[in-house]
């Protein structure tokens, strides 16, 4: 009577513990997530698109220096 009392708590505490970890890992999955979402819109997708000056200048071979 004892031991099965003793047995049902055990697994009732087990059962806790495994529903909550398991909330914890799907808690940090969706942070995680968010996090990188964050990192890309702020850091990679604006350097993925930079606009840079063409500065290049073209010459006639009459002013070349020889």
């Amino acid at each position: 009577m004892i031991m099965g009392c003793i047995m049902v708590m055990t697994s009732f505490q087990l059962g806790i513990i495994v529903k909550s970890y398991s909330h914890l890992v799907k808690d940090r999955q969706i942070v995680d997530a968010e996090v990188l979402y964050e990192y890309q819109q702020r850091f990679v997708n604006p350097r993925l698109n930079v606009i840079k000056k063409d500065a290049c200048v073209m010459t006639h071979e009459a002013e070349m220096i020889r």
